[in-house]
């Protein structure tokens, strides 16, 4: 008997303003139900996929995606309307996961809860860019420059009431975690050397595919994933740029870059590395 034909990937809008959409799909009556918020890019349109949005549909999670057009870290005065509309949606499922990286691991800690999720996946994310809050942090400095965050100031919603971050706690992202630690309930996955975001490492390496469906199903194992990301740190052409960047004895670093590209010889951006690095000398 031949194998029945799966439907083509179409979502439900759910919400959409000039700055925001929510979409969502419901097609396979999953306990769980992921919620996701976009990551910083350069893609300046609303109808573009959800972060994670094929994955999820391939792995017969139901989803629902939250797409900003630009780099505001959520900060719409219809964003509330638009969590709104999520919960009554998420209400039914007994799990509900949010999930993001970097701007994206910003909602999910600060909005995860009025989605409806009890627990996070965040990905280096950051607590704020407000420089009146995070004044050490100057990567987003365009953006904090001129995004105005008063919903972010007056917000008095408590934030998702667990999260699971990852992170490089060599890194600036470090800082960030611990100003969320009042806030949640915090599960430290610490990766060192992973760089910002994390994700590149964890993706790579495949444990991020399975930490997020071991989170959706209740068997997420912390001991399990560090044991799978210690022998991974060997191969892990991201790991090795990263040391190199950060190490001052520059034959070192002509050593690492040199592993790093050669792990990854297609990369531009590592062969990149590795030739400025060779120039410096």
């Amino acid at each position: 008997m031949s194998k029945p034909s799966v439907p083509p990937l179409t979502s439900m809008e759910i919400f959409r303003s000039a700055e925001l959409l929510v979409k969502g799909l419901r097609r396979h009556a999953s306990a769980c139900r992921i919620v996701t918020f976009e990551s910083y890019t350069d893609n300046r349109t609303l109808d573009r996929p959800g972060f994670g949005e094929v994955f999820f549909d391939a792995s017969g999670i139901d989803a629902i995606h939250i797409v900003p057009r630009n780099n505001d870290w959520y900060q719409y005065p219809e964003i509330d309307e638009a969590c709104r509309r999520v919960r009554a949606l998420t209400a039914p499922y007994p799990h509900v996961v949010a999930y993001g990286q970097s701007m994206g691991g910003y909602g999910t800690i600060r909005l995860g809860g009025r989605v409806g999720a009890q627990v996070a996946l965040a990905i280096s994310p950051q607590f704020s860019i407000d420089p009146g809050v995070a004044s050490f942090e100057p990567r987003w400095a365009g953006d904090s420059a001129r995004i105005d965050f008063a919903i972010e100031r007056r917000a008095t919603h408590p934030f998702v009431a667990k999260a699971y971050i990852v992170y490089d706690p060599h890194d600036l992202d470090a800082r960030h975690v611990e100003l969320y630690r009042p806030h949640t309930e915090i599960v430290d996955i610490g990766l060192p050397n992973c760089g910002h975001p994390a994700s590149g490492f964890v993706v790579d390496t495949g444990i991020l595919q399975e930490a997020i469906l071991d989170l959706c199903r209740g068997t997420f194992n912390i001991s399990a994933l560090h044991a799978k990301a210690r022998p991974a740190h060997h191969t892990s052409p991201i790991l090795y740029a990263n040391l190199a960047a950060r190490h001052r004895h520059l034959p070192r670093r002509i050593r690492l870059s040199a592993k790093a590209s050669a792990l990854s010889p297609s990369d531009p951006s590592l062969l990149g590395q590795y030739a400025f690095t060779l120039a410096t000398q």
